[in-house]
Parts: structure tokens; sequence; C-alpha cells
């Protein structure tokens, strides 16, 4: 299993047991400094974060080229890890999840926003390491006709287009079977590898300007809340589950930054704090995490006693016990 980063600085996390190849192996004669890594920024509480963590470690597809590589996990909803994070490879922003290949370096070969669905993590993986010299197979044996040479190569990136395609298909297909099922932030997270995409179809770029004038709305209406005092704690609740739900997607970043700081200025940021501890439990609950939820708004009710926060999550508590 992955662990938690604990310090500030990303060198220092731990490797997943499932990024090393066994000693004396092919795939182990690089040694651990000499290895990519891939590096996956999450949150605790962020489903596709977990999903993505489990594919990487026991996705029998992709193990041929992870067991090649160091796996690092850093949590970005710590302000320190994802300040370093950031830092470290000069990224503009993060969503959860984040993905980076570094060279053995430590250099950033690529940078993936959102979890690819089906082939689309394998393929990331591939076209990322294939120039650092990590494949998932063995070199072919020299073909002595250079006609047919170059046939395969030719075939080759054919095949990845054609399957790029799909996997976007197979996107939109998922995205939108998640937003018919009120999970939008799941949706938001499959479609966000394809928002800066200039290829993209224009089924995809149509759902992403829909969630994007969605999210939109949505953080607007909470932000009208905030400004109205007697609503300040509802709009504080709605602006924490817009940011959930909509917050990957690169376009609504400003919008997002100047209600969040327009909220933290409010009773001492009080009010964005019990928005997000509350946040954390309906993220555990919504994704069905029954007992982690409850220990979570638990949690609430003893950081926050006598709150609009505390009140709420005793009330699912309730709920979720009957």
């Amino acid at each position: 299993m992955f662990r938690r980063v604990l310090s500030a600085q990303i060198v220092t996390v731990v490797v997943c047991a499932c990024a090393g190849a066994p000693e004396g192996s092919a795939e182990g004669a690089k040694s651990v400094a000499q290895r990519p890594t891939i590096i996956v920024g999450g949150t605790v509480d962020c489903p596709f974060c977990l999903q993505l963590k489990q594919r990487l470690a026991k996705e029998a597809s992709l193990q041929p080229l992870v067991r090649q590589c160091n796996v690092r996990f850093v949590d970005i909803g710590n302000p320190l890890q994802a300040a370093a994070m950031s830092r470290q490879f000069g990224l503009e922003r993060l969503a959860a999840p984040t993905m980076v290949i570094a060279d053995a370096s430590g250099k950033a070969v690529k940078v993936q926003y959102g979890m690819p669905v089906g082939d689309g993590l394998r393929m990331v993986l591939e076209g990322a390491l294939a120039p650092l010299g990590i494949h998932a197979d063995a070199p072919a044996a020299p073909d002595k006709d250079p006609v047919r040479k170059e046939r395969p190569a030719q075939k080759s990136a054919s095949d990845a287009k054609d399957e790029s395609a799909q996997a976007e298909i197979a996107a939109l297909r998922q995205a939108r079977k998640m937003l018919a099922e009120g999970k939008t932030a799941e949706a938001v997270a499959v479609v966000t590898p394809y928002a800066e995409s200039a290829g993209k179809s224009d089924a995809m770029r149509n759902l992403i300007a829909n969630l994007i004038g969605e999210g939109r709305k949505s953080i607007a209406a909470a932000t009208r809340k905030i400004d109205t005092p007697a609503q300040a704690w509802v709009g504080a609740v709605s602006l924490v589950k817009a940011r959930r739900e909509y917050g990957a997607l690169p376009a609504l970043k400003p919008e997002l930054t100047a209600a969040v700081t327009k909220l933290e200025n409010r009773e001492g940021g009080s009010l964005l704090q019990q928005a997000e501890a509350l946040n954390r439990g309906r993220a555990l609950d919504e994704g069905g995490e029954k007992d982690a939820a409850i220990t979570t708004y638990r949690n609430v009710i003893a950081q926050f006693p006598n709150t609009p926060a505390a009140a709420m999550a005793d009330k699912r508590i309730k709920q979720l016990q009957q």
C-alpha cells in the first residue's frame, strides 16, 4: 500500500513496496536512484486518488511498467506537501489527483491531471516512460526486411490514435453515466484530462463547457449567500461542495480562488474550516464509506461543538445509524 508523506520534502516519501522489482531481475537492474518516479498527488478523501493508487499497485497490465519505477504518494490536502510538490515540479496548479512522471534526475517529463479511464492510464505511462528507456515488452528480434521494419511503426502510430479516440469515447460514456447518477465530482475527474487538450472531440468539448457553466453557476450562487450574513453558513457549505465537484477544471480556478478568499475573510476563516471539515465527511458519505464518514462527522462535532457544522454532522450520523 502507499503511505502518506510525513515530511515537507517529497524526496522523503516512502516508496511503495509494489514499485520495486525483485532483486536480481531484469526489471531490478536499475537501482532505485536510477529509476523514473511516478508521483501521485491526491487527498485522503478523494475516491479517484485512491482508485489511481490501487490501479498502479495492482492492475496487471500496468505492472511491467510500474515495477521499473519508484511510486510515491503526496497528500496535497496538506498545504506544505502541496507547496513542495508544486515547487519541485514547477506546477502552476494541482488537482486531485495529479500524477507526475519524473526522470531519474527528478525532472518532470509528464503531468497528468485526473485519472485516465480504461487503457488511457497505460497509454499515459507508456508515452512518458518509453523515452526514458522503460518498456513493457522486450525489444523484438531484428528484422532483415527494411520494408517490413517500417510497417510496425506506422501501424503502432495508427493504433495509438485509435486507442486514444476509444479512450475518449469511454470517458464520455463514463462521465455521462456518473452525471446521470448525480456523481458530479467523479464525472469532472474523468473529463479533466481532456480539458486543455486541443484535439478533443466536439462531444467532449461540449460536455466540459456544460460542466464549466454549471460550476460557475454554483460558485456564483454560493458567493451571493456568503455576502449575506444570514446565509453565510449555507454559502460556505455550498462553495466547498462546488470546489469539490468542479475544482479540478482549470477554467474555474479564478472564480474559485476569489470566492474562497472572500470566505476566508468571514468570521476569521472559521466558516471555511467548518465547511471543509463537514465536506470531508460528505465526500466519504457519498462514496459509500459509511464507517469512515461517521468517524469524520464525529470529528467535526468534537472540533466545532455547538456550531451549524456540528448540528449537520450529528443529524447525518443518526441517519446513517438507522
